[in-house]
Protein backbone atom coordinates (compact mmCIF):
# COMPACT_ATOMS: atom_id res chain seq x y z
CA UNK A 1 0.00 0.00 0.00
CA UNK A 2 2.51 2.31 1.00
CA UNK A 3 4.50 1.99 -2.69
CA UNK A 4 1.55 2.26 -4.17
CA UNK A 5 0.84 5.56 -2.77
CA UNK A 6 4.57 7.05 -3.11
CA UNK A 7 3.47 6.33 -6.87
CA UNK A 8 -0.08 8.04 -6.59
CA UNK A 9 1.96 11.00 -4.61
CA UNK A 10 4.79 10.91 -7.41
CA UNK A 11 1.86 10.94 -10.67
CA UNK A 12 -0.31 13.69 -9.15
CA UNK A 13 3.07 15.90 -8.06
CA UNK A 14 3.84 15.81 -11.92
CA UNK A 15 0.76 16.14 -13.27
CA UNK A 16 0.17 19.25 -11.04
CA UNK A 17 4.03 21.08 -12.35
CA UNK A 18 2.75 20.40 -15.61
CA UNK A 19 -0.20 22.71 -14.75
CA UNK A 20 1.32 25.01 -13.43
CA UNK A 21 3.67 25.48 -16.13
CA UNK A 22 0.96 25.53 -18.83
CA UNK A 23 -0.81 28.56 -16.67
CA UNK A 24 2.33 30.21 -16.48
CA UNK A 25 2.93 29.92 -20.44
CA UNK A 26 -0.44 31.31 -20.66
CA UNK A 27 -0.60 33.77 -18.57
CA UNK A 28 3.21 35.25 -18.32
CA UNK A 29 2.12 38.80 -17.01
CA UNK A 30 1.59 37.00 -13.59
CA UNK A 31 5.13 36.69 -13.08
CA UNK A 32 5.67 40.23 -14.66
CA UNK A 33 3.30 41.40 -11.64
CA UNK A 34 4.98 42.34 -7.97
CA UNK A 35 1.97 41.70 -6.41
CA UNK A 36 1.26 37.86 -8.17
CA UNK A 37 5.14 37.29 -7.26
CA UNK A 38 4.24 37.70 -3.95
CA UNK A 39 1.60 35.68 -3.70
CA UNK A 40 3.60 32.54 -5.74
CA UNK A 41 5.50 32.58 -2.71
CA UNK A 42 3.30 32.61 -0.11
CA UNK A 43 1.21 29.83 -1.70
CA UNK A 44 4.46 28.03 -2.11
CA UNK A 45 5.11 28.20 1.63
CA UNK A 46 1.45 26.86 1.92
CA UNK A 47 2.26 23.70 -0.07
CA UNK A 48 5.08 23.07 1.11
CA UNK A 49 3.58 23.33 4.90
CA UNK A 50 0.34 21.35 3.85
CA UNK A 51 2.64 18.87 1.85
CA UNK A 52 5.02 18.31 5.02
CA UNK A 53 1.70 17.57 7.38
CA UNK A 54 0.24 15.36 4.87
CA UNK A 55 3.16 13.55 4.72
CA UNK A 56 3.12 13.22 8.50
CA UNK A 57 0.08 11.77 8.14
CA UNK A 58 0.97 9.03 6.19
CA UNK A 59 3.62 7.90 8.23
CA UNK A 60 1.44 7.41 10.85
CA UNK A 61 -1.19 6.16 9.18
CA UNK A 62 -1.79 2.80 8.98
CA UNK A 63 -3.67 2.44 5.85
CA UNK A 64 -4.10 5.48 3.46
CA UNK A 65 -6.04 4.88 0.14
CA UNK A 66 -5.14 6.36 -3.39
CA UNK A 67 -8.18 8.13 -3.09
CA UNK A 68 -7.58 9.85 -0.04
CA UNK A 69 -3.90 10.78 -1.97
CA UNK A 70 -5.82 12.82 -4.68
CA UNK A 71 -8.40 14.22 -2.33
CA UNK A 72 -5.26 15.95 -0.44
CA UNK A 73 -3.42 16.73 -4.04
CA UNK A 74 -6.45 18.75 -5.01
CA UNK A 75 -7.11 20.40 -1.75
CA UNK A 76 -3.34 21.48 -2.39
CA UNK A 77 -3.67 22.25 -6.01
CA UNK A 78 -6.82 24.51 -5.35
CA UNK A 79 -5.34 26.84 -2.82
CA UNK A 80 -2.16 27.12 -4.42
CA UNK A 81 -3.72 28.18 -8.09
CA UNK A 82 -6.35 30.42 -6.45
CA UNK A 83 -3.38 32.27 -4.71
CA UNK A 84 -1.08 32.46 -7.25
CA UNK A 85 -3.58 33.47 -10.21
CA UNK A 86 -6.15 35.27 -8.89
CA UNK A 87 -5.83 38.26 -11.04
CA UNK A 88 -6.13 36.37 -14.12
CA UNK A 89 -9.21 34.55 -13.19
CA UNK A 90 -10.67 37.44 -11.84
CA UNK A 91 -9.42 39.10 -15.44
CA UNK A 92 -11.39 36.26 -17.20
CA UNK A 93 -14.36 36.68 -15.25
CA UNK A 94 -14.60 40.41 -15.61
CA UNK A 95 -13.90 39.71 -19.59
CA UNK A 96 -16.71 36.66 -19.55
CA UNK A 97 -19.40 39.54 -18.05
CA UNK A 98 -18.21 42.77 -20.00
CA UNK A 99 -19.02 40.46 -22.76
CA UNK A 100 -22.56 39.83 -21.57
CA UNK A 101 -23.27 43.20 -20.54
CA UNK A 102 -21.34 45.51 -23.64
CA UNK A 103 -21.74 42.63 -26.07
CA UNK A 104 -25.23 44.89 -27.43
CA UNK A 105 -23.05 47.70 -28.10
CA UNK A 106 -21.48 45.44 -31.54
CA UNK A 107 -23.40 46.14 -34.56
CA UNK A 108 -23.18 43.94 -37.82
CA UNK A 109 -21.71 44.45 -40.85
CA UNK A 110 -24.74 47.13 -42.76
CA UNK A 111 -23.89 44.98 -45.75
CA UNK A 112 -25.35 41.62 -45.27
CA UNK A 113 -24.68 40.38 -48.74
CA UNK A 114 -20.69 40.22 -48.00
CA UNK A 115 -18.87 40.52 -44.82
CA UNK A 116 -16.44 43.01 -44.71
CA UNK A 117 -12.98 42.06 -42.64
CA UNK A 118 -11.02 44.35 -40.69
CA UNK A 119 -14.22 46.50 -40.03
CA UNK A 120 -15.90 47.49 -36.32
CA UNK A 121 -18.69 49.02 -35.62
CA UNK A 122 -19.96 50.23 -32.26
CA UNK A 123 -23.01 51.71 -30.90
CA UNK A 124 -22.41 54.67 -28.27
CA UNK A 125 -23.89 54.07 -24.70
CA UNK A 126 -26.79 55.74 -22.75
CA UNK A 127 -24.31 58.52 -22.04
CA UNK A 128 -23.34 59.15 -25.91
CA UNK A 129 -19.56 57.85 -25.27
CA UNK A 130 -18.30 54.94 -27.58
CA UNK A 131 -16.95 52.04 -25.17
CA UNK A 132 -14.81 48.81 -26.54
CA UNK A 133 -12.95 45.87 -24.87
CA UNK A 134 -9.71 45.05 -26.65
CA UNK A 135 -7.00 42.76 -26.30
CA UNK A 136 -4.15 44.20 -25.24
CA UNK A 137 -1.25 41.96 -25.29
CA UNK A 138 -2.91 39.04 -23.36
CA UNK A 139 -4.86 41.49 -21.21
CA UNK A 140 -8.50 42.98 -22.11
CA UNK A 141 -8.90 46.08 -21.17
CA UNK A 142 -12.47 48.15 -21.25
CA UNK A 143 -11.33 51.60 -23.07
CA UNK A 144 -13.27 54.66 -23.80
CA UNK A 145 -12.84 55.98 -27.34
CA UNK A 146 -11.28 59.18 -27.39
CA UNK A 147 -10.24 61.16 -30.36
CA UNK A 148 -9.09 63.78 -28.20
CA UNK A 149 -6.48 62.02 -26.67
CA UNK A 150 -2.75 61.32 -28.71
CA UNK A 151 -2.09 58.56 -27.18
CA UNK A 152 -3.65 55.31 -25.66
CA UNK A 153 -3.84 55.96 -22.32
CA UNK A 154 -3.59 52.96 -19.16
CA UNK A 155 -3.56 53.49 -15.40
CA UNK A 156 -0.37 51.74 -13.86
CA UNK A 157 -2.70 49.04 -12.86
CA UNK A 158 -3.89 48.35 -16.37
CA UNK A 159 -0.38 48.81 -17.68
CA UNK A 160 0.69 45.90 -15.34
CA UNK A 161 -1.88 43.49 -16.34
CA UNK A 162 -0.66 44.03 -20.08
CA UNK A 163 3.19 43.07 -18.94
CA UNK A 164 4.57 46.59 -18.52
CA UNK A 165 6.90 46.47 -15.79
CA UNK A 166 6.70 49.56 -13.12
CA UNK A 167 9.79 49.83 -11.82
CA UNK A 168 10.85 50.69 -15.62
CA UNK A 169 8.69 53.52 -16.28
CA UNK A 170 9.74 56.88 -16.33
CA UNK A 171 7.11 59.70 -15.95
CA UNK A 172 8.69 62.16 -18.07
CA UNK A 173 7.15 63.43 -21.46
CA UNK A 174 4.72 66.38 -20.25
CA UNK A 175 0.99 66.34 -21.65
CA UNK A 176 -1.25 69.22 -21.64
CA UNK A 177 -4.83 68.46 -20.51
CA UNK A 178 -8.30 69.97 -18.74
CA UNK A 179 -6.20 70.39 -15.41
CA UNK A 180 -3.13 72.05 -16.32
CA UNK A 181 0.45 70.10 -17.45
CA UNK A 182 0.92 66.12 -15.95
CA UNK A 183 4.02 64.00 -16.66
CA UNK A 184 3.26 60.76 -18.35
CA UNK A 185 5.50 57.31 -18.54
CA UNK A 186 5.82 56.73 -22.69
CA UNK A 187 5.08 52.92 -23.41
CA UNK A 188 4.82 50.95 -26.52
CA UNK A 189 2.33 48.71 -26.79
CA UNK A 190 2.87 45.34 -28.96
CA UNK A 191 -0.50 44.61 -30.27
CA UNK A 192 -4.18 46.45 -29.61
CA UNK A 193 -7.11 43.64 -31.37
CA UNK A 194 -11.01 44.54 -31.46
CA UNK A 195 -12.61 42.21 -33.59
CA UNK A 196 -10.87 41.94 -36.96
CA UNK A 197 -8.67 44.57 -36.29
CA UNK A 198 -5.33 44.24 -35.09
CA UNK A 199 -2.79 46.75 -34.81
CA UNK A 200 0.85 46.66 -33.76
CA UNK A 201 3.68 48.86 -31.72
CA UNK A 202 0.90 51.48 -30.83
CA UNK A 203 2.42 54.08 -28.50
CA UNK A 204 1.04 54.60 -25.17
CA UNK A 205 0.97 56.48 -22.18
CA UNK A 206 0.54 55.64 -18.36
CA UNK A 207 -0.92 58.20 -16.06
CA UNK A 208 0.17 58.05 -12.87
CA UNK A 209 -3.32 59.08 -11.01
CA UNK A 210 -6.42 61.11 -12.12
CA UNK A 211 -7.33 58.80 -15.24
CA UNK A 212 -10.41 57.27 -15.09
CA UNK A 213 -11.35 54.74 -17.58
CA UNK A 214 -8.09 53.96 -19.73
CA UNK A 215 -8.38 55.48 -23.53
CA UNK A 216 -8.07 54.35 -27.12
CA UNK A 217 -6.55 57.75 -28.66
CA UNK A 218 -4.93 58.73 -31.85
CA UNK A 219 -2.57 56.24 -31.51
CA UNK A 220 -4.25 53.95 -32.39
CA UNK A 221 -7.11 55.47 -34.30
CA UNK A 222 -4.70 56.99 -36.39
CA UNK A 223 -3.19 53.80 -37.53
CA UNK A 224 -6.71 52.74 -39.18
CA UNK A 225 -7.74 53.17 -43.12
CA UNK A 226 -10.78 54.80 -42.17
CA UNK A 227 -12.74 55.98 -38.67
CA UNK A 228 -15.61 57.49 -38.53
CA UNK A 229 -18.12 58.63 -35.92
CA UNK A 230 -21.66 59.57 -36.17
CA UNK A 231 -24.04 60.55 -32.72
CA UNK A 232 -25.06 57.00 -32.45
CA UNK A 233 -22.37 54.72 -34.24
CA UNK A 234 -18.66 54.84 -34.64
CA UNK A 235 -16.97 52.88 -37.48
CA UNK A 236 -13.85 51.40 -37.93
CA UNK A 237 -11.82 49.80 -40.63
CA UNK A 238 -8.83 48.54 -40.65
Amino acid sequence: MGQQNGVAIGAASLAFGVVILALLWAFPQTLANEGSSARIMFAAIVLAAILAGSSLGFKSAVRVSTRQVFIWMGVMSVVFLSLTFQDDLTEIASAYSADLVKSDKLLPSTDKRKKEPGKVQLRAGRNGHFEVRALVNRAHINFLVDTGATHVALSPKDAQRIGIKLKDLKYNRPVSTANGVIHVAPIMIKQIKIGDIVVRNVSGAVIKEGLGDPLLGMSFLGKLSTFSMSREVLVMKQ
